[in-house]
């Protein structure tokens, strides 16, 4: 995402509209995966918060949801789903949020290059 966002940056005046757009996908996918994290762990407190935010931050949220399925993570007490259903959810709103739209700003900037030349 960043190597796409740089390439769109350095492509000047003309791709400012894709480096936006771009930005704007990767901003709606981290923020919707901010609020399923603040929504599945409301009940454990604002450290526990902080540290699942701080995941999605650093871009660690899907290694670390894959991880705690892989070890059989159980259902914790006062969250709102389990593991997998949370790795589901937050794989779904990356998905949705960022994989698609990415492709998408992608396609329509080699198709705007090749047609101008």
């Amino acid at each position: 995402d960043i190597v796409v966002l740089k390439q769109f940056w350095d492509g000047g005046e003309e791709q400012l509209t894709y480096r936006n757009a771009s930005l704007a996908s990767l901003s709606a996918s981290i923020g919707l995966q901010l609020i399923l994290v603040v929504g599945q762990n409301r009940k454990k407190g604002l450290l526990r918060i902080l540290k699942e935010c701080l995941i999605v931050l650093i871009g660690a949220k899907a290694p670390t949801d894959a991880y705690r399925v892989a070890m059989g993570a159980e259902h914790e007490k006062d969250t709102m789903v389990g593991p997998m259903m949370e790795m589901t959810f937050n794989k779904c709103a990356e998905l949705f949020a960022e994989s698609i739209p990415g492709i998408i700003i992608q396609l329509s900037a080699i198709v705007s290059t090749i047609n101008s030349g």
